[in-house]
């Protein structure tokens, strides 16, 4: 579910497989691309939180990529898999560590906005998530 909560703010509840999620979420542009800058807005660590809130306990934030807005918010997902092999063949072209087996990326704003942009293609970066439903304020 994703909703409005303030001009380029939104509150976002991830569900999957039974688990919930709640994220708060900036929408922002590199130059013709749409994003997402994801952060959780509770983490209790409970059973039936989504997997992917644990994902974001790691000091960062959760990237997505918008494809569209209206009516339905659809995007692509940071392929997390691709980041890996991918930093693994070339180590030093993005400052990053790994941290209980996932990757922190730790390079600063601009390298991470040019490295973004560069790899927008096709079974690249970013890869095909889902669909989330809009959901107007009452």
């Amino acid at each position: 579910m994703f909703e409005q909560s303030t001009n380029k703010a939104f509150e976002v509840t991830i569900t999957e497989q039974g688990k919930t999620g709640k994220f708060r979420a900036h929408l922002f542009k590199l130059k013709d691309s749409q994003f997402l800058d994801v952060i959780p807005a509770d983490c209790n660590y409970a059973s039936n939180q989504a997997d992917v809130v644990a994902y974001s306990m790691f000091p960062g934030h959760l990237l997505m990529r918008v494809t569209q807005i209206e009516p339905e918010v659809k995007f692509a997902a940071c392929d997390y898999d691709w980041l890996q092999k991918y930093l693994e063949a070339n180590p030093t072209i993005l400052a990053h560590h790994t941290e209980y087996e996932r990757i922190v990326l730790t390079a600063d704003t601009r390298d991470l906005q040019k490295f973004v942009l560069k790899h927008l293609g096709t079974n690249e970066l970013f890869k095909d998530y889902g669909t989330m439903v809009r959901r107007a304020k009452p």
